[in-house]
């Protein structure tokens, strides 16, 4: 599904040995918009330093997010089990992968509240919403808006509608947190 998308979106693959914390966090800084497509654990013990973004060179962890440089991407997708779980902490403020990733810069993060099935729910979601994602809205002359809102409710429809995803845990633990919209040129870079 990562090959799919990738071509679908005319964007570096990172799979196998290439995908590496050096190939994700440099990705983040020159990229408009970040599909990753992995493992995820969240620990609401010790968020900063268990909470990670597996790759193959070793983990990502919450507060090496929170530690990166801006990021460049207005959009991140997590297709990653717990990506989505947040844990209020000290001041009430919620902890987790979404508000790492918006706090370094992304405008708005997707992910996943528990653990997905793999076969039918991540891939149903993933195709259905960058395939409506990929009917954007020109703005301008090279310059679109696409409406990541209704992309998520299209692709939850999409998993419903399916009898293999049809049911609630399939579907409603993929959330969208920060801007519904995302403004980029053509090119998608």
């Amino acid at each position: 599904m990562a090959v799919e998308t990738g071509e679908f979106l005319k964007a570096d693959i990172f799979i196998g040995e290439n995908a590496t914390s050096h190939a994700l966090l440099a990705a983040m800084q020159e990229h408009k918009l970040i599909h990753y497509h992995g493992h995820a654990d969240f620990h609401s013990s010790n968020i900063l330093e268990e909470s990670v973004l597996k790759l193959n060179d070793g983990n990502v962890t919450v507060k090496k997010l929170f530690e990166s440089p801006i990021l460049q991407s207005p959009h991140i997708t997590l297709v990653a089990c717990k990506s989505g779980q947040q844990n209020l902490n000290i001041g009430d403020e919620p902890l987790g992968f979404f508000t790492a990733l918006t706090v370094a810069g992304a405008g708005s993060v997707l992910g996943t509240l528990w653990e997905l099935d793999d076969l039918y729910a991540s891939s149903t979601f993933t195709e259905s919403f960058y395939k409506d994602l990929g009917n954007g809205i020109r703005a301008g002359k090279n310059t679109f808006v696409l409406d990541l809102a209704i992309a998520h409710q299209k692709a939850v429809r999409a998993m419903r509608a399916r009898e293999e995803t049809k049911g609630l845990c399939y579907w409603a633990g993929i959330i969208l947190y920060g801007s519904p919209w995302l403004l980029f040129n053509s090119d998608l870079q």
